[in-house]
């Protein structure tokens, strides 16, 4: 009885999982992104002669501010990361500088082969550097901002393919296709931790979307003076 019982919960679990990643695909494939090949990434399933156990992980969402941080933002991110992969769970964050950044090379530390890792970019790599390395041109980021984010996704591409998912290629990277990103962001995690520094908009946008989806936010909010 006990075995029977154990085997209907695993599929009851195993069905809502591919529910669940049958709707996030779905979400993608109407945004235009290209869909991974199916890919388990930290969820496990343990199967031994006697027994079962299935632990499908949570999603965590990570976003947050780029332009501006702080010293107390800077350990808030690296202490809930890791809280998150030591407890088993995975990161998804939106590719960006600032807060992404952070929580990607966090990730990268603590769980290398980035089996808990996925990261959303608003177009293709290749647009997406060369439009950092525009931006680093004009004055609005440093080279070195520009350089470091572009090998970084290169290193999650190269050493997990399935964990950096690209947009539409040579899709327009502005406003709109930023918040494409981040509602997507939204979609694919279970719950959403958010660093704002001085009500930044993109920010505001994600965690009202997440809200409308239902998640759970866990917003953390900082104050920095910025010179005229």
């Amino acid at each position: 009885m006990l075995r029977f019982f154990t085997n209907l919960c695993i599929t009851f679990g195993l069905i809502k999982y591919f529910i669940k990643l049958f709707n996030d695909l779905n979400d993608l494939s109407e945004q235009n992104y290209k869909v991974p090949e199916l890919d388990l990434g930290c969820s496990k399933l343990t199967i031994t002669k006697s027994w079962y156990t299935l632990n499908i992980v949570k999603w965590i969402g990570i976003t947050g501010s780029w332009r501006h941080t702080t010293k107390e933002l800077k350990q808030d991110v690296k202490r809930e990361v890791a809280i998150v992969l030591a407890r088993g769970d995975g990161i998804v964050t939106g590719g960006a500088l600032g807060v992404d950044y952070l929580a990607t090379e966090v990730t990268i530390n603590l769980n290398p082969s980035l089996s808990c890792l996925k990261i959303f970019l608003p177009t293709d790599l290749m647009s997406y550097a060369a439009h950092y390395n525009k931006r680093a041109h004009e004055g609005v980021i440093t080279v070195s901002q520009a350089k470091k984010l572009v090998q970084q996704l290169k290193l999650v591409q190269k050493t997990r393919p399935g964990a950096l998912i690209e947009g539409k290629q040579g899709q327009a990277i502005n406003q709109a296709s930023y918040y494409a990103r981040n509602r997507l962001v939204a979609i694919a995690s279970d719950e959403l931790l958010a660093f704002q520094v001085n009500n930044s908009p993109g920010t505001s946008y994600t965690v009202e979307v997440a809200h409308q989806l239902g998640k759970r936010v866990a917003l953390f909010s900082y104050k920095k003076s910025i010179p005229n």
